[in-house]
């Protein structure tokens, strides 16, 4: 993920132009019981399923798109953010100043500006939340993910490379389109562990609970778990994610991640062993 310093990036953040960071007690998340081949047939083309659904995101490292929300909507990283030691503490997709500066002062490095804090970022991430209230969303989604990638459909998607699922229905939207588009593989990282137990994936999806603490355990009671780890071999077992050992930090080949058969990966925060006493 690129970073700018704050010298040469223009982080001019208008407020005012950034919808509201909204929960599902403000506006609660309906489960989709449409007719999603009635609802799939009005949709005209892609660039109107991703008006709806507040398009896809698209990175240099992995091999389809992911579909992001706020990091600051996270339900359950919202609060471990505060939480010394925790994953979410030194979260990538931090999108606020101050937690920035929380990670800065955690790692003993000077304040960067990732992607996630630009304002066209935010807007759309924050655009994208509010979206997911749309009663067409489950079919621009998979509408979306059919045709998408040229016309010749999505084969992976990630959910999400920032924020995470906001309710149990939000949970079952996703599956509902995971259930209507069979050719893709569908990836869940979650920290949700609470509602990810109360549903039950389709054969071409895979929930992975993450683990919450840095160099902690993985969560029990779950098919597939992750765990980020600082150690040069993981802490608790697993397969180390290879995109850590790519110069460009890249998938690749691999993709163990959308694999049920692969329970356990891990993930290497780089940090060295001074800067973790910190956070820990």
């Amino acid at each position: 993920m690129r970073s700018h310093s704050l010298d040469n990036s223009e982080q001019i953040r208008n407020d005012n132009n950034i919808l509201p960071i909204i929960s599902d007690a403000d506006w609660p998340i309906q489960q989709y019981a449409g007719d999603i081949k009635a609802d799939l047939a009005s949709i005209d083309n892609v660039k109107t399923a991703q008006a709806i659904i507040g398009n896809l995101s698209y990175t240099d490292k992995m091999p389809g798109p992911s579909f992001n929300l706020p990091a600051s909507a996270c339900p359950v990283g919202s609060r471990m953010r505060h939480v010394k030691g925790s994953i979410c503490s030194i979260c990538y997709a931090a999108d606020s100043i101050e937690w920035r500066k929380e990670i800065a002062t955690c790692l003993g490095t000077g304040l960067t500006m990732s992607n996630f804090i630009l304002e066209n970022t935010r807007r759309a991430n924050a655009y994208r939340l509010h979206a997911l209230r749309d009663r067409m969303w489950v079919p621009a989604m998979v509408y979306a993910l059919r045709y998408g990638d040229a016309t010749r459909g999505v084969d992976y998607m990630r959910w999400m490379s920032s924020g995470d699922v906001q309710s149990l229905n939000h949970f079952h939207n996703i599956i509902s389109v995971a259930q209507h588009t069979p050719h893709t593989q569908h990836w869940v990282p979650t920290n949700e562990h609470v509602n990810a137990k109360r549903v039950k994936p389709p054969k071409n999806m895979v929930i992975r609970a993450s683990a919450r603490m840095v160099d902690g355990p993985p969560p029990k009671g779950f098919a597939n778990v992750s765990t980020v780890s600082t150690g040069v071999d993981p802490s608790h077992g697993g397969l180390r994610c290879e995109a850590a050992a790519s110069p460009v930090y890249q998938c690749g080949s691999c993709r163990s991640c959308w694999d049920t058969d692969v329970v356990h990966i891990d993930y290497l925060e780089k940090r060295t062993m001074s800067d973790s006493k910190k956070c820990t």
